[in-house]
């Protein structure tokens, strides 16, 4: 199978910084775009983009491949086929825009799509105008053990989800998004936003509120935790017959209801089940999946038209603060 060529747009710690100090053949953990390539057999990397020229020796250096600082010199010399684009949010419609001018195979954009739904709606029509695959790195949705998930939900296994609880951390657009979008992945559309708590505005001008949703028939309770004290990215799904606990980076745990032997009139929980969560191979499995639908037309797992379904919750709950008054 010949290898697709690939760039990378956007040498900062997505694209190329969470693992630039470790070395270029170690697989075991692939943060980035460009380890993540560079380890995936279906791809070749060859090349990447950045302003930055301390960053692009760094990239030069690690992995003996050119990088420029501007994607036009880099598609006109390699003509790369999939495209990771992991810039600011407010350059993720300007930079796919000129992508799709060319004729790329896929895109896959980094999270939230973008910072506006109108610039997403656009991305959308142009790449189904150009037959260019376009993903969004919602990377939960990509690990294997989602889709099992995914399907234990759906059929009943743990009964009906009649509530959830959510801790997230580092603002609602930045990191909430994630868990926005996969529990929309697992239980369903968004149909109801209350705010309970407006919670603190980050520099960076997003929010960490506390937030009530409604996801299919699950009711949901997010909640802000304090980044700088530590990460927090973790919900549980209670159901009338069995429970999930998801805490990142660790096994997804999942729980059935048995009669209990001593009180036959009582229910309990019994020990967890396990499903594998490696996060730190997370974006090794979402090139597997573009892989497989540019060889083979298989579904992509997060597309544009699924990261505008999280994009429009996150503008209702932005809405939602701005109107929201704190009880006294």
């Amino acid at each position: 199978m010949n290898r697709i060529p690939a760039a990378v747009i956007g040498l900062g710690q997505i694209g190329f910084g969470y693992d630039s100090d470790r070395d270029r053949d170690d697989n075991a953990v692939l943060q980035t775009h460009a380890s993540a390539l560079h380890a995936h057999p279906g791809f070749e990397l060859v090349a990447a983009v950045d302003l930055d020229a301390g960053k692009r020796e760094g990239f030069e250096r690690k992995y003996g491949k050119p990088a420029y600082p501007s994607l036009e010199a880099c598609a006109s010399r390699h003509e790369p086929e999939l495209f990771m684009v992991g810039v600011p949010t407010a350059f993720h419609h300007p930079v796919c825009d000129s992508i799709l001018r060319g004729a790329p195979r896929a895109i896959l954009c980094e999270k939230p799509f973008t910072g506006e739904v109108a610039l997403a709606e656009d991305l959308i029509a142009k790449s189904q105008r150009r037959n260019c695959l376009l993903a969004v790195n919602y990377n939960r949705r990509f690990i294997p053990a989602m889709e099992i998930l995914r399907r234990e939900i759906a059929v009943g296994k743990f009964g009906e989800i009649y509530k959830a609880t959510l801790f997230y951390c580092k603002g609602i657009r930045h990191n909430g998004c994630h868990f926005i979008d996969l529990l929309g992945y697992l239980l369903g559309d968004c149909s109801g936003i209350r705010i309970i708590r407006k919670g603190r505005a980050a520099a960076h001008g997003d929010w960490e509120p506390d937030v009530a949703l409604r996801f299919g028939e699950t009711d949901l309770y997010a909640l802000a935790g304090r980044d700088e004290s530590y990460y927090m990215g973790e919900f549980e799904l209670i159901g009338t017959k069995g429970k999930v606990v998801f805490v990142d980076g660790e096994p997804i745990r999942t729980y059935v209801s048995a009669v209990n032997p001593l009180f036959p009139s009582e229910n309990n929980l019994q020990p967890p089940s396990v499903l594998e969560n490696p996060d730190s191979r997370a974006l090794y499995h979402v090139l597997d999946n573009i892989a497989l639908a540019l060889n083979q037309g298989s579904p992509l797992k997060s597309t544009g038209e699924t990261a505008l379904r999280a994009l429009k919750t996150l503008d209702r709950i932005q809405a939602g603060i701005l109107a929201h008054t704190e009880a006294i």
